[in-house]
């Protein structure tokens, strides 16, 4: 696995309040940008807490343009 979210999901997650990944050993980004007009604002507005264990491959949270806002 190489991402969790295409940014397109990772939009639609208005309610998300936890995110908790781990012991994944291929996975390289959270999200990953759709196309390459992915830009603007993905807001996590519920979003309280990021738990990433154990992920040797990580390279970034997401890959895209765009603006991650948590407003808790």
């Amino acid at each position: 696995m190489n991402y969790l979210f295409t940014s397109g999901t990772l939009k639609s997650l208005v309610k998300l309040e936890t995110l908790i990944v781990e012991n994944c050993k291929s996975i390289k980004r959270i999200a990953k940008k759709e196309d390459e007009n992915d830009c603007g604002e993905i807001i996590l507005g519920r979003l309280r807490s990021i738990e990433l264990n154990y992920l040797p491959k990580l390279e970034s949270f997401y890959s895209g343009n765009a603006t991650l806002k948590c407003l808790c």
